[in-house]
């Protein structure tokens, strides 16, 4: 069995601290100590608590500008929307306004362009770890603002804490050499992603001309002569349905996980990506999906790492395999490199994998850093707490690690200004694509990008608009259409059809291993459900009419992710073929684009990536 030792200064490298740890480590080494035993505040709600607005079965709620979603990117988007003299602005979330997104349970990590630094050494390093399908005039313009934002955080108030204390205030990420991530935000007492929700609910409540509309799903876009009029909106306690009358939309809700097991993921249900696409917006890299590793009883986020920190992935035949599918780095290597060997080991009858953390480099050294980075993770740390009260120490054995899906990394298509092709309909966040890439910090700086350029482009749009002429006779059939399953109890009941689609699309062999005919089959039984099982699904009460949506925008997005991975036939990034395992550069340098047709089909069509038009060039052959 092949065996690999890794020494104190190889783990200091891997963890970026092998310039400062001579003078360093035993500062270091006191300062984690003290922070495993400080004691994390208790969950408090963030910011200012906010009312959202009641309405009446049927009214008709009057605005300029609807925002979908709360989290970096809408509430940024409201910021900047009033700040740009929208004097109207709805805000619309199906949970709680800026409490229960995403983005509020996540580190709250995002990187910046500091002064002094290279925009080209950055984008040479983010373009090709996306394998060059990247909108470089997006990265271009968002590294390009980036330190503007910065300020403007700083100035509200917000503070980025050493990534590891008392060493490195930033930490180089993904293996980059110039990338670098800004972490550990905290604001008024709160940490991590709630730090940055708070802090952006805070200046929000600070504007005027914004109402809030809580625990509202948004089911449907509503369109007048080609352009954006607005939405319907259902209230998931009180089963209210409500017109929201707009002349501009934003959506920025989250990507589609089909609720997997990923900690920060599961609420994700692909709600933004159904309404943009069955509006008429265009979808693009819509075949890859992401997967992470977690752990079997408890959660974690960001598993993938703790090879940097010494772990080891064991088989069940006790072997360190990683260092087979990735020599350099064995289980420091990226997401999709790891989770695609724990499904080959599995496939070939060597699971269940097990994650070791009883390495001596591990409980020596790298647990205590582990644990101190996470100090700012407000949830990540309540649950390190929660396993020292159960007594569950997981240096004492090999514990099983599972494959989770972290969610669709494709989505909607737009322009520079975060525009799609209806006008009046605005992307941002994990709504709008950007790249196929998972790079640690760039969906949160991504967020903040779109959300301030979506919401300038929305009230450039709004200032010469004309006042929107909506057909109330057809918002009222949609609102009453919305309304339609309500009561229904006979046939299959969201839960049933969910865990019928998660059986399809969590199979490693069609969402990890992918090859024609099995992706074929799934593509077969994922319309079954579409044809067969959505049209009698329940909704017994307003609890289960949510779900009834959130279902049919999962079975949406599973038949996307399965015609776009069935088209690209080539492995890139995450999207692995096992009939065509290698790199095309020369015939797939290209997006594949998907839209609603006229009879309801998806249409694909490919569009190269204009590299005429960017400064980083792919390899001529790979």
């Amino acid at each position: 069995m092949k065996e690999y030792k890794m020494t104190r200064r190889q783990f200091l490298k891997r963890t970026g601290m092998a310039a400062a740890a001579t003078a360093a480590t035993s500062a270091y080494l006191n300062t984690t100590e003290a922070l495993a035993s400080t004691e994390v505040p208790a969950p408090r709600p963030v910011g200012k608590y906010i009312q959202s607005e009641e309405w009446a079965d049927g009214a008709v709620i009057e605005t300029d500008l609807l925002i979908i979603g709360t989290g970096f990117a809408g509430l940024w988007a409201a910021i900047t929307a009033a700040d740009q003299g929208v004097k109207s602005i709805a805000v619309v979330d199906k949970g709680s306004i800026g409490n229960s997104s995403n983005a509020s349970m996540t580190g709250g990590g995002t990187f910046f362009l500091h002064p002094g630094e290279d925009k080209m050494d950055w984008m040479k390093e983010l373009v090709p770890i996306s394998d060059y399908l990247s909108r470089q005039d997006m990265w271009d313009d968002q590294l390009t603002t980036s330190y503007s934002r910065m300020e403007k955080l700083k100035s509200w108030g917000l503070e980025y804490k050493d990534m590891i204390p008392m060493v490195a205030p930033r930490v180089s990420i993904d293996g980059f050499k110039h990338v670098a991530l800004n972490g550990n935000p905290v604001w008024n007492g709160l940490t991590a992603g709630k730090a940055v929700t708070g802090m952006l609910r805070d200046q929000m409540q600070k504007r005027k001309g914004i109402r809030y509309f809580s625990k509202t799903m948004i089911t449907r876009l509503l369109k007048q002569d080609g352009k954006i009029a607005g939405a319907v909106g259902v209230h998931r306690v009180n089963g209210k349905a409500a017109v929201f009358k707009a002349k501009a939309v934003i959506i920025s809700t989250g990507q589609c996980s089909f609720r997997g097991q990923y900690a920060v993921t599961e609420i994700q249900t692909g709600d933004g990506y159904a309404l943009a696409y069955n509006a008429g917006a265009t979808m693009t890299n819509m075949e890859f999906l992401s997967f992470e590793t977690v752990p079997g009883v408890y959660g974690e986020e960001g598993a993938c790492l703790k090879g940097t920190f010494g772990c080891r992935l064991l088989n069940s035949e006790n072997r360190d395999f990683m260092w087979d599918y990735n020599p350099k780095d064995g289980l420091g290597g990226p997401a999709r490199i790891t989770t695609r060997a724990m499904a080959k080991e599995v496939r070939e009858g060597r699971g269940p994998i097990r994650m070791d953390q009883t390495t001596f480099t591990f409980t020596l050294l790298g647990q205590r850093i582990w644990r101190s980075m996470l100090i700012y993770t407000e949830w990540q740390k309540l649950n390190e707490y929660r396993l020292d009260d159960t007594g569950h120490d997981v240096t004492e054995k090999p514990e099983i690690f599972y494959v989770g899906s972290f969610g669709i990394i494709g989505a909607v298509k737009a322009d520079i200004g975060c525009g799609t092709t209806i006008p009046g309909l605005y992307v941002a966040g994990i709504t709008l694509s950007q790249d196929p890439g998972m790079i640690k910090g760039a969906e949160s700086a991504r967020a903040m990008w779109s959300g301030q350029k979506s919401a300038m482009s929305a009230a450039d749009y709004i200032s010469h608009a004309p006042d929107v002429k909506l057909d109330l006779d057809y918002a009222e059939a949609e609102r009453k259409a919305a309304l339609k399953p309500l009561g229904r109890t006979d046939g299959r009941t969201p839960n049933e059809i969910l865990f019928k689609l998660q059986e399809i699309i969590f199979d490693y062999n069609v969402s990890i291993l992918k090859n024609e005919s099995r992706l074929r089959d799934a593509l077969q039984k994922v319309i079954a459900i579409k044809e067969s099982d959505l049209p009698v699904m329940t909704a017994a009460d307003t609890h289960e009419l949510i779900k009834y949506y959130e279902t049919h925008n999962m079975v949406e997005c599973a038949e996307l992710y399965l015609r776009a991975s069935l088209e690209r036939r080539e492995t890139r990034e995450c999207h692995y073929r096992e009939d065509y395992p290698e790199t095309n550069n020369k015939e797939w340098l290209k997006w594949i684009n998907l839209t609603k047709g006229a009879d309801g089909q998806p249409v694909i069509a490919l569009e190269a990536v204009p590299f005429d038009q960017y400064p980083i060039k792919p390899p001529k052959e790979v």
